[in-house]
């Protein structure tokens, strides 16, 4: 008895016709949302609702479609991210200094205080002390957060000037000492408070002990002959 050879295409069914099912089989299945109704491949083919050319182009098309609102919402997403961590990032780096931002990192909470005192420890040198009161009260001044400066003075024997006198003296020929325009009529809003500090022995342990008139939280303590530029008084402030 002859076996009958299996032949893979139906019958009666034109090669192109089937080898145009099979190919939108393939095509169809990267759109599962074609088939949300329930209605299998087979069936959409085969009953006679849409030929398989049509429905091949169909997929295809929606299925590009698909992928491309998937890449663009994809872009978008990326985008908004990337923006939104440098305007953050932007907004940081404006408001707080590094060292600023290094203590908020390390939950360093910084105080609310806006001035510091200079204290100038002295001792039988007034040209230099001159000096150094015009640095930091002319040059430096408020506008560096400058609010106070007090003076040791450990000479136990020797009355200290006065701090107008002292000001006055460090203030003549002002114009020649510093790099940019003074006006005298500005000495009210950029000059700080100062004061001597009358030590009750000669020691070098006498310009630790306490302060009564101090009025800010932070201090900086230098010798006369050091002085400190202002943008780095400024920088190490905040």
């Amino acid at each position: 008895m002859r076996r009958r050879a299996h032949s893979p295409m139906p019958r009666n069914e034109p090669a192109s016709t089937y080898d145009d099912m099979k190919e939108s089989k393939k095509r169809l299945w990267c759109c599962p949302a074609v088939f949300s109704n329930g209605n299998s491949i087979d069936g959409i083919l085969n009953d006679g609702m849409a030929s398989p050319r049509r429905v091949t182009r169909f997929g295809t098309a929606f299925c590009e479609n698909m992928l491309f609102w998937k890449l663009t919402m994809l872009f978008l997403v990326l985008t908004f991210i990337f923006f939104t961590t440098w305007v953050v990032d932007l907004a940081l780096s404006r408001s707080f200094s590094p060292v600023h931002r290094l203590h908020v990192a390390q939950g360093i909470i910084p105080h609310p205080s806006t001035s510091f005192a200079v204290v100038i420890n002295t001792y039988k040198r007034p040209d230099m002390l001159r000096g150094a009161v015009r640095h930091y009260a002319y040059k430096c001044g408020a506008k560096s957060g400058i609010s106070q400066i007090l003076i040791v003075w450990p000479e136990l024997d020797v009355t200290p000037p006065s701090a107008a006198s002292m000001l006055e003296a460090a203030g003549k020929n002002v114009r020649r000492h510093l790099s940019f325009p003074f006006a005298p009529e500005d000495n009210g809003l950029n000059m700080p408070k100062l004061e001597f500090i009358r030590v009750p022995k000669d020691s070098l342990n006498s310009r630790f002990l306490p302060i009564k008139n101090l009025n800010t939280t932070a201090v900086f303590m230098v010798d006369d002959d050091i002085q400190v530029s202002c943008p780095s008084l400024s920088s190490a402030f905040q």
